[in-house]
């Protein structure tokens, strides 16, 4: 039986989305090796563009997959999705069309055994944590936001073995600048005035992350017409 699970996340080009999965996977009907799984990414700004999606995962990232159920499975997901919005790859549309989204061996490193999505220098990485204490924290409203929780951790450097201490930094550095008020261990941010002040610069990069992603599928569309 599957359960609906809803998450809200930032991706690295600046777009918040609300991610729901109907959770877990599940064989494809079609009899192939593949399992499935069904969604809907929504551009979380109040509009009504979304994208309707269906993650496949192949058979050599279920091998390494403890489970399908579990959380590295879930992480994976959300991430292949965020990824794929980074990329271009799936497109925000007014009605429903199911896209395909791969899970498969280009988010996974088999000879080095790690995961990969992105690797973010310091700058993208307080870019994103600045964007995601607006966007969840101010936007939805949801109070202190985790600087680094996991499935960022895994979205903005698998492979590197500091990236928690990375983001907790960055999250630092903008605390120093006046945009983020951290609790004593560091683990938590809210949005200072300063940050609420950016609002529209906000909105702007967010606006500019979405009119690139429309300008590639509008120029794919022409070229498939002509």
């Amino acid at each position: 039986m599957s359960e609906k699970i809803t998450g809200k996340c930032v991706t690295a080009s600046g777009l918040p989305l609300e991610i729901e999965l109907d959770w877990p996977f599940h064989a494809a009907s079609s009899g192939s090796d593949w399992y499935v799984l069904h969604g809907t990414a929504r551009l979380d700004d109040g509009g009504p563009l979304h994208a309707d999606l269906a993650v496949h995962l192949t058979a050599s990232i279920r091998e390494i997959l403890s489970s399908i159920d579990g959380p590295e499975a879930l992480m994976a997901s959300l991430n292949t999705v965020r990824k794929a919005f980074d990329d271009k790859q799936l497109e925000l549309l007014k009605t429903g069309k199911r896209q395909p989204c791969p899970l498969s061996s280009r988010q996974y490193s088999i000879k080095n055994k790690h995961w990969w999505f992105l690797e973010a220098n310091d700058e993208q990485l307080k870019a994103f944590v600045k964007r995601k204490v607006f966007w969840l924290g101010v936007v939805n409203g949801s109070g202190p936001v985790q600087v680094s929780d996991g499935v960022d951790q895994a979205y903005l450097g698998a492979k590197d073995k500091n990236i928690a201490y990375r983001l907790r930094e960055a999250a630092k550095a903008l605390a120093g600048e006046g945009y983020l008020a951290l609790n004593a261990a560091g683990e938590n941010a809210s949005a200072t005035d300063k940050l609420r002040a950016e609002a529209t610069k906000m909105q702007a990069e967010k606006d500019a992350a979405l009119d690139a992603l429309m300008a590639k599928h509008a120029f794919e569309s022409a070229h498939n017409r002509a």
